[in-house]
């Protein structure tokens, strides 16, 4: 369980965050602010938040993170996941 910012790409790849050339850093929403994050989707967003609990399919490579009581869950796609240079969501965040 873990207190962390994340970068989720909401529909977006990693690769568009980093080379965006504007520099303004993307809004911090709570995980448990459904408004908000209902808002933001499409968008890159920070979500903060305690991750509860985290897994992944073999079959498939899908990462998730749950957060609290399940108000929110990243889900990562297998294709997705070397975009994480620290390891898979499931493992980092765990």
């Amino acid at each position: 369980m873990t207190d962390r910012v994340l970068a989720l790409f909401l529909l977006l790849a990693l690769s568009a965050s980093l080379s965006a050339d504007d520099g303004v850093a993307p809004p911090l929403i709570a995980a448990t602010d459904d408004a908000a994050l209902k808002a933001a989707k499409a968008k890159i967003v920070l979500v903060r938040g305690k991750i509860t609990r985290t897994g992944k399919s073999k079959a498939t490579g899908v990462n998730f993170l749950n957060f609290g009581d399940g108000e929110f869950t990243v889900v990562t796609f297998g294709k997705s996941l070397k975009a994480f240079p620290d390891g898979e969501p499931a493992d980092v965040y765990k």
